[in-house]
């Protein structure tokens, strides 16, 4: 087979998928498939619902992919969602057993004593899947003495330390406290066998893909086989799938109706004890951080419904999509309104207040990304009384589902982000706060919503107005979005229509902040003047006032990295362009096209203007990088400033 795309007869996929793409009921076409490809490569970077390929030839190649934990796909900019185009994925690798994480179900064959200790040191083990491995500890025959019995055994990692593994296995002869010790060869590694791309990574072999290429070219990977073959330094990837496998001793079979409860939340809800646990660690995760971001904490518990679905058996008869599994338990229990989201697969929160407090309730469906989106409005309505005009309170709820411990980046649903950066006609800061909106209108909207949210509480520009500009409007406060920003809707504009332009999931809007401070000036004639550019930044404001048909030179001395792990380069960065010094001009909140730069080189300016320099790199991945460079500008021998 060759290592480039090619592509290859797949007809029954074809036909598969041009059943699901059939034209919508607004009477936009969707786009139709076009051709089947295939092809062999290397991961050079995954995202969610995204896949880079690098193929033989070099040329790297992004694909739409969508995981079986994602939601849905989407194409042409978010105008068309599909919820059933789950590619079959193949995930194997042999991994060095010191890398084994707590919580991971493994397989082996070993030989125990009556002690629970193993004789020979442990080769080889075998990763295996939680749900479909309970733990067992089998041993061949009857134990006598302290002779060493083989055994087959699937146990729960509980430590993994200095070649020492501890497994919990079921309660034996063998292992009376449910514990079971060994020792692992220096050498000792483990196989994984996967479903999903949660440990895949950069570096990581493609043996085989195929998918569909699009009428608009877009191009979906429905099959794929990766051989985990990269340098990694962990093999859980995802947050959610660090928590399942921290509570994996729990049971995740659907449970009866009951109360959970945690610190700050009471869950009344029939999902899984492993899923419940989850979904408690999130909630009292976002907690902390919203507590820490406001100061300020509500008096008493948050209340949460959240209720198992399934499609209902009557759809398409006028009946909703989804139905309660315990149907008639949750109607004696649920208002109206929360029986209606929940069987739309959505939530709502029930506010009631006196003169004393507020008390919010959350309605929510089992998707977890949902409940903590209410229990922001929870969370406000109970500390300050309200949650604040419609913008201020879905952007900020938006923001609550997405938000992690210690991590400033970016990290939304892929849809949103295919939405927003490829929007015909992006909506306009002024439109989002403006007033008389109601909840509850588009996912759309609320994308938009989150926007604005995420870059003014990130953006150090404006953060700490922000936040008090929130605060104000859910006490009641006679403040608004045009009293707090008036005097910089200008910059703001200009820094959203950035944001939107160039974000995705793993932007750092806190590194991409322009500065407004640095006076810029025409260069003297036979005068250097002196910059520093950081690799770990966006644009970065010079002191230069630059005149449009002008010759300039410039010197770089210094190096930086565009990869924790790559080699440093100079300004005139890497064979692909990564790592080079590039610049723009900023005129009356308009940008000039980017122009390279490089270590030593003279060029004219394209525009008049302040100039503003970066190191080229993707707009997701500046927070790895490292180094600056100093940049020495002077006008061309010869050339005099236009005054």
């Amino acid at each position: 087979m060759k290592n480039d795309l090619i592509c290859w007869p797949y007809w029954p996929l074809l036909f598969t998928l041009n059943l699901l793409l059939i034209p919508s009921v607004d009477g936009q076409t969707r786009p139709s498939v076009q051709q089947p490809f295939s092809g062999q490569g290397v991961v050079q970077a995954i995202h969610p619902g995204e896949l880079v390929v690098r193929l033989a030839d070099g040329d790297p190649q992004t694909f739409k992919i969508q995981d079986k934990d994602e939601d849905a796909l989407s194409l042409d900019g978010g105008q068309f969602i599909f919820r059933n185009l789950t590619a079959k994925i193949s995930v194997k690798g042999t991994l060095p057993a010191e890398m084994l994480e707590r919580g991971m179900y493994v397989r082996l064959t070993a030989s125990l004593n009556r002690f629970g200790k193993s004789g020979q040191p442990i080769e080889h083990l075998t990763l295996v899947p939680v749900e479909q491995n309970p733990l067992k500890l089998v041993p061949e025959s009857t134990p006598e003495d302290d002779n060493f019995v083989p055994c087959d055994i699937v146990g729960r990692v509980i430590t993994n330390r200095r070649n020492k593994l501890l497994l919990a296995v079921p309660k034996s002869k063998l292992a009376r406290r449910e514990r079971a010790e060994f020792e692992l060869s220096p050498n000792a590694t483990f196989d994984i066998i996967a479903d999903d791309l949660n440990r895949v990574g950069p570096g990581d072999t493609v043996d085989s893909f195929r998918g569909v290429t699009m009428s608009n070219g877009e191009r979906i990977i429905r099959e794929i086989s990766i051989r985990l073959t990269g340098k990694r330094d962990k093999v859980t990837t995802s947050y959610s799938d660090e928590l399942y496998q921290k509570f994996s001793h729990l049971s995740d079979e659907p449970g009866q109706p009951r109360q959970e409860s945690s610190d700050h939340f009471t869950l009344y809800t029939d999902i899984s004890d492993r899923s419940a646990k989850v979904l408690l660690t999130k909630l009292e995760t976002m907690y902390a951080l919203i507590a820490k971001y406001y100061g300020r904490r509500p008096r008493q518990s948050i209340e949460c419904f959240v209720i198992r679905i399934e499609p209902n058996p009557l759809r398409g008869r006028g009946q909703m999509p989804n139905r309660m599994v315990n149907r008639k338990y949750w109607m004696s229990q649920l208002p109206e309104v929360g029986v209606l989201k929940v069987e739309e697969g959505a939530g709502v929160t029930a506010s009631v207040s006196n003169s004393r407090q507020t008390r919010s309730v959350v309605f929510a469906c089992n998707d977890h990304g949902v409940v903590q989106h209410e229990s922001v409005h929870a969370y406000c309505a109970q500390t300050f009384g309200k949650t604040g005009p419609v913008w201020y309170s879905e952007g900020m709820a938006e923001m609550g589902q997405y938000w992690r411990p210690g991590n400033l980046a970016v990290q939304v649903d892929p849809v949103v982000i295919d939405y927003l950066t490829n929007a015909q006609q992006p909506k306009k800061m002024a439109d989002i706060v403006r007033a008389g909106q109601i909840t509850g209108d588009s996912w759309k909207a609320y994308a938009w919503r989150w926007a604005l949210c995420h870059l003014l509480s990130s953006n150090p520009n404006y953060q700490r107005r922000f936040k008090q500009l929130g605060m104000n409007i859910m006490v009641g406060n006679n403040d608004s979005f045009d009293a707090a920003f008036g005097q910089v809707a200008d910059q703001i504009s200009f820094e959203y229509d950035q944001f939107v332009k160039n974000f995705d999931n793993g932007y750092r809007v806190d590194l991409c902040a322009w500065d407004w401070n640095t006076q810029a000036n025409q260069p003297k004639p036979a005068k250097t003047v002196k910059t520093n550019v950081k690799a770990q930044m966006g644009w970065q404001a010079t002191p230069l006032e630059l005149t449009a048909g002008q010759s300039y030179d410039v010197i770089c001395q210094g190096t930086w990295q565009t990869d924790a792990s790559g080699d440093e380069v100079d300004a005139d960065g890497g064979s692909d362009g990564k790592g080079r010094l590039v610049g723009v001009i900023l005129h009356h909140y308009e940008l000039s096209e980017p122009f390279t730069l490089g270590t030593k080189q003279r060029f004219v300016a394209p525009e008049t203007g302040q100039l503003f320099l970066r190191c080229q790199d993707s707009w997701r991945s500046i927070d790895d990088n490292s180094g600056s460079v100093s940049a020495f500008f002077r006008l061309s021998p010869g050339e005099t400033t236009d005054n």
